[in-house]
């Protein structure tokens, strides 16, 4: 595997108009009152994604400054709404922006998107990963069924490994597709209760370390 230094790579160094649009809801946040916005912020999981995301996309975009690539940089709040990702379409319209990073729900991602398309202006879903395709999205995140053929395709070419299969479930689906691909693994389900039948989730270290082969094993844990 080779690491690729994308920076290197930048030869239109224009300036750049960027938008991210993010759920930060900030219309729910009290700035009056220090101890429900503190509240607020320990414990709105949507607005600890956005905030950490931003911190993220943050330091990125100061790297490309530091690159001296020149950005114009807006943030926009969707309040995790509909409505409001088409406003901030109509805005990003107007201002000719180059570059969309979001939203972040696919509801509004796939709304904002199909508004911008009539301009081409390119649409990044930084965490979502089932959004509606269109000539200017891109996705930044491969979708679960993509991921999981790679991982097998992958797996697949060590011969000598060893594959176990730990499933509860909640997961026998998956676990098929998995057991069908490796049809020499060896199949681990979580404990069941003795009287009713019902998933226990939970798999003793024994038995687990009894599956186990000497040399490499590869362990699928699907709970």
């Amino acid at each position: 595997n080779q690491a690729t230094n994308l920076g290197i790579n930048i030869a239109n160094k224009d300036r750049k108009k960027i938008a991210i649009v993010l759920p930060f809801r900030l219309n729910t946040i009290q700035t009056d009152s220090l101890s429900l916005a503190k509240n607020k912020l320990e414990n709105d999981k949507l607005l600890t994604i956005a905030l950490d995301f931003y911190a993220g996309a943050e330091m990125a975009l100061d790297s490309l400054k530091k690159m001296n690539v020149k950005l114009d940089v807006k943030v926009y709040d969707t309040n995790n709404r509909e409505s409001n990702s088409l406003d901030i379409a109509n805005e990003l319209l107007e201002n000719e922006t180059d570059v969309v990073i979001g939203p972040l729900m696919t509801k509004n991602f796939d709304a904002l998107a199909s508004k911008l398309s009539l301009s081409n202006i390119p649409v990044f879903s930084p965490l979502t990963k089932e959004v509606a395709f269109g000539s200017n999205v891109f996705q930044t995140r491969p979708n679960e069924s993509f991921l999981e053929q790679k991982i097998i395709n992958y797996i697949k070419k060590d011969s000598t490994a060893h594959i176990v299969i730990l499933h509860d479930s909640k997961h026998e689906a998956v676990a098929k597709r998995l057991e069908k691909a490796f049809p020499n693994a060896k199949i681990l389900t979580t404990n069941r209760n003795k009287k009713n039948g019902s998933d226990q989730f939970f798999i003793y270290e024994a038995t687990l370390s009894n599956a186990l082969n000497t040399g490499k094993n590869y362990v699928f844990l699907e709970t």
